[in-house]
């Protein structure tokens, strides 16, 4: 065996597990996704959430069916520029993710934010404990999982197949991540 054919074995290796690797976060993605849904989307992990784009006022920057990865982030710590998820009222489990354009601090930290396909500014200061947290990742069209998991979430039944399933189709696809044996020239 020459130093070219241990080389290639040794990329295979960390391959093999760069693809086992990336499937089990994957995994635990959907699972705590999974969690965030049915604990009525109040679930964070490690100060994380997720949320799913349904609307395209952010586009092009998110656009519909994509997913946002929120950190929580304290209100002083957010700029003009940021995309931030805020709760539009206290009552109620909706969530919005717009740009800050300006920060107010009327007695406390308040900001005012924009659709990025928006011709204005929303016409209301979001309040500092209204913030979920700022926007630090979007993985494109992965929303659509997500609304799916939430559309099984509340059907039992249907929820722990349909995560089997996912994580079956997640294992496939690292399979093409994996080193070709076949591609050494002789």
């Amino acid at each position: 065996m020459g130093k070219e054919h241990i080389r290639k074995e040794n990329i295979k290796k960390w391959t093999d597990k760069l693809g086992s690797f990336m499937f089990y976060i994957i995994l635990i993605v959907i699972f705590v996704t999974a969690f965030s849904i049915t604990s009525g989307g109040d679930f964070s992990f490690l100060g994380y959430r997720v949320f799913d784009v349904a609307t395209g006022s952010m586009e092009p920057a998110y656009a519909p069916g994509d997913l946002l990865i929120v950190k929580k982030i304290s209100p002083e710590d957010i700029n003009i520029g940021d995309a931030i998820t805020f709760r539009t009222s206290v009552d109620e489990d909706i969530f919005l993710t717009h740009r800050v354009v300006e920060i107010t601090k009327d007695g406390s930290v308040g900001f005012v934010t924009k659709g990025d396909n928006n011709n204005a500014a929303d016409n209301f200061v979001v309040p500092g404990d209204a913030v979920v947290g700022k926007v630090i990742a979007d993985v494109k069209k992965m929303g659509i999982v997500l609304r799916f998991l939430r559309f099984t979430a509340e059907k039992w039944y249907i929820f722990f197949p349909a995560v089997l399933v996912l994580a079956y189709c997640v294992e496939e696809i690292t399979l093409y991540i994996k080193f070709d044996d076949d591609t050494e020239q002789k």
